[in-house]
């Protein structure tokens, strides 16, 4: 009887379940709740679940947790949810620049699918706003603003990111808050800016240049709309009045002001505006006490710390490979590519001094080419899994190779380290490669690889590397690469960097700092901690013996280095902008000392668009911006209720603008009229190659030897410098050994020396059975009556094909 009721007992005990199961609604009145959309957001920020599986994760969680999710979400609404949440990020930002009224920028950029990003970072003083802190507590903070696509990489156009950035955020702060806080100028964005954080390239150097032009005429704009506001009635009444005859005269009078649409008016009316602004501005600037003047026009510029640190090394491994030649000793084996290591091989003369030219050997060539075999950042090349199986087999653990393909800080310093460490390992390795294949050969980068490992002026510079490494690099990167909370403030590195600099020539005036048997970190590691990898240091020692050039090679790479420290160090400069800081601008200023924060976003948009294709950089920036700058909780704990529903409205009218489509467009546009402009001044080159063809075809040569060597033309007039060249563009016609100097040269010869071109020129024709030129084709012909009498009628048949076979420019 026990067994007969337990069907009954399960099927109550499901209906007393069913019964139990609490019912949730992720929506009210229709509208989804703010619980669930902070809820997709997190699901589709944080746990990347595709918008077209969001319902079902949503349904299927509900399931096992014993509820009953009432509503569906469709994919249309998580990607507005998810823009929503961007967009209220904008409106933090904005309005923690307008608390502090100060902040610094930094960015960086990189082409992505052949389209120029650039990613923008913002740096400010503000709150945490999780539950429980204090919204007075604050601490700089660096802000997420977005990735930006731009036509091209110039300075003016990421300018110009900057400027568009502020609008759009700008726009949503105002929009979002309804002027409860003040209409918020976007003119005040760039008065804001006191600093900026970037690489050493000459377009950051030009664009700190007119991001501070930028910052004082958007001052000079604020003053004069200030002026305006404050000055009497009639004053302004005036000044409007003649701003406006001015207007109307530039635009050619009454009549051409009348026949001028709307648009044109408008843009005629903003221009006469700005311009009386700037002009009431400059006024109210020179009416500034001097302490005000230069708080206001406080501009900082940092380089990034990585790139001084990778510079440094490029400058040592330069004057490294000097030291080989000034002491005139073997220089590292060259490591040819496949087509050079033929014409090396096999080529002529010409081709193998070309090919020794060219080609590269050393410490860093070598480490790049291991960095290709051993971790090709394309997993379909190199040894991939094959290399981390053997080396986990052997050491017991697996072991990824720096990314030297991949172009990271430090990867060929440590791949150089990494290969003396194991280089019994690593040569096994190559050989077992190599006899696994069925003819039991290295293919060629195989086959480089092993040679590097095995030569010894190689093996001398990856020591000398490693050595660097420890003393200096490693210990550098602790200091300089913080994250979070524990960011290093650029402004602060001044002493710092003398001390790299200082330890440099220690270690220039006693090598033995790293190279004595004894060596220890506390003198020979730059900030007296443990050595990061004290094998690499056993290891160069054990080798040291075999490397009679290490001290010389290691002394010459510092040399470099520190050299190349000197200059990437030029803002710490005594008496430069951050040395002539007070204290109190130091606290509103902070640079972070890398840039790893953009070249990190632009890895992560990449990774995105690996993931999803079809992602546009709209939801890409909204996600990243919301999970990265604490705006969950700004939501939360800031916006009000009003404020939210108004963000709603602000997001579903931002999507129908379409800016991605707006932004490729553009794009397009740009291209086709680049590509125009080009096809336009390859049509003009042509044509003036063409009529300097024709001059030359009829230009009435002087081959008269005698007259030329008394400067004068076959009927004893003098021959002008413009004649003696065009007599020279003739012959350079048919120079095919180029032993004509070439045009910018001669233009730069005094009269006495283009005069001796033109008479090698011609004395040189005369002795040889010159082509002859075929007018009007850009070819050549032989003239066989010229040719010497033996010369038989096929070689004359061959050479004619050889000159007819290249153009003549």
């Amino acid at each position: 009887m026990h067994r007969a009721r337990v069907p009954h007992q399960i099927e109550r005990a499901t209906q007393k379940a069913a019964e139990n199961r609490e019912s949730v609604s992720l929506k009210k009145g229709g509208i989804i709740t703010e619980e669930a959309r902070e809820m997709i957001r997190d699901l589709s920020v944080e746990g990347r679940v595709p918008d077209s599986k969001m319902n079902l994760v949503i349904q299927t969680v509900g399931r096992w947790l014993q509820m009953d999710i009432c509503d569906k979400i469709s994919e249309r609404t998580v990607g507005r949810v998810v823009e929503e949440g961007g967009l209220a990020t904008k409106a933090q930002l904005v309005q923690e620049i307008e608390n502090e009224q100060a902040f610094t920028i930094s960015g960086d950029g990189t082409t992505i699918r052949h389209i120029n990003y650039e990613s923008k970072h913002i740096t400010v003083n503000a709150p945490s706003y999780e539950s429980g802190a204090s919204a007075d507590t604050k601490k700089p903070r660096v802000r997420f603003a977005g990735i930006t696509s731009g036509t091209n990489h110039k300075s003016e156009t990421q300018l110009q990111g900057w400027k568009d950035l502020s609008e759009e955020y700008y726009m949503a702060y105002n929009t979002i808050f309804k002027g409860e806080k003040g209409v918020a100028d976007p003119l005040a964005f760039a008065t804001y800016i006191n600093g900026n954080g970037s690489d050493h390239s000459e377009d950051q150097k030009k664009l700190n240049r007119i991001l501070f032009e930028w910052k004082m005429l958007c001052d000079r704009l604020l003053r004069g709309k200030e002026a305006m506001r404050t000055m009497p009635l009639e004053e302004l009444v005036r000044a409007l009045w003649e701003a406006s005859m001015k207007k109307i005269e530039d635009a050619g009078g009454h009549e051409a002001w009348n026949l001028l649409s709307e648009d044109e008016k408008d843009a005629h009316d903003r221009t006469a505006y700005n311009k009386l602004c700037d002009t009431l501005g400059e006024h109210a600037w020179n009416e500034l006490p001097e302490d005000v003047r230069l708080e206001a026009s406080l501009f900082i510029w940092a380089g990034c710390a990585m790139h001084k640190e990778m510079n440094a090394t490029k400058g040592g491994a330069d004057r490294m490979r000097e030291y080989w030649m000034k002491n005139n000793l073997t220089p590292p084996v060259k490591l040819y590519n496949r087509d050079n290591a033929a014409a090396a091989a096999l080529g002529s003369s010409m081709a193998q001094d070309r090919a020794n030219e060219i080609s590269q050997g050393g410490a860093i060539k070598a480490a790049s080419l291991a960095g290709l075999l051993f971790n090709h950042k394309d997993d379909k090349k190199g040894l991939q899994d094959t290399y981390r199986n053997f080396f986990e087999l052997y050491l017991g653990y697996a072991v990824a190779f720096p990314q030297t393909s991949s172009t990271r800080f430090q990867s060929h310093l440590e791949a150089s380290a990494e290969l003396l460490i194991h280089l019994p390992l690593y040569l096994s390795l190559l050989l077992e490669v190599k006899d696994n294949k069925e003819k039991g050969n290295f293919n060629h980068l195989e086959n480089n690889v092993y040679i590097a490992l095995q030569d010894i002026p190689t093996l001398t510079e990856m020591a000398a590397l490693t050595l660097y490494l420890l003393a200096i690099s490693h210990p550098y990167m602790r200091v300089v690469r913080g994250s979070g909370e524990h960011r290093v403030n650029a402004i602060d590195l001044a002493t710092f960097h003398e001390k790299v600099k200082g330890h440099c020539q220690n270690l220039i005036d006693n090598p033995d700092l790293v190279l004595a048997p004894d060596a220890c970190f506390t003198t020979g590691a730059l900030d007296g901690k443990t050595w990061e990898r004290p094998e690499a240091l056993y290891t160069v020692h054990r080798m040291a013996p075999k490397l009679p050039h290490l001290r010389g090679c290691f002394v010459s790479f510092v040399e470099g280095a520190l050299e190349t420290w000197g200059r990437f160090t030029s803002e710490f400069t005594h008496g430069g902008a951050i040395d002539r800081l007070t204290v109190d601008q130091k606290k509103k200023i902070f640079i972070s000392a890398t840039n790893d924060h953009n070249e990190g976003a632009l890895g992560g948009l990449r990774k995105s668009f690996w993931r999803a294709g079809s992602l546009s950089l709209r939801r890409h920036n909204a996600g990243t911006t919301y999970r990265m700058n604490g705006t969950r909780g700004y939501m939360q704990n800031v916006l009000t209720h009003v404020q939210r529903i108004r963000l709603r409205s602000a997001t579903r009218l931002y999507q129908k603008m379409n800016p991605d489509s707006r932004r490729r467009k553009a794009q397009a546009t740009y291209d086709a009229q680049k590509a125009q402009d080009k096809r336009q001044k390859a049509s003009e080159r042509r044509e003036k190659l063409a009529d300097a063809e024709r001059f030359l075809d009829n230009l009435e040569l002087e081959l008269d030897l005698a007259a030329l060597r008394t400067g004068r033309k076959s009927n004893n007039q003098k021959i002008s410098v413009s004649e003696m060249k065009a007599q020279i563009d003739w012959h350079r016609r048919l120079d095919l050994e180029r032993k004509i100097p070439i045009k910018a040269l001669i233009n730069k010869m005094k009269k006495d020396e283009v005069l001796v071109q033109l008479i090698i020129a011609v004395t040189r024709y005369h002795q040889t059975p010159w082509p002859l030129y075929v007018h009007g084709t850009g070819q050549v012909s032989i003239d066989t009556h010229q040719a010497s009498a033996e010369m038989e009628w096929d070689e004359a048949e061959d050479a004619e094909d050889a000159y007819l076979s290249r153009e003549i420019t």
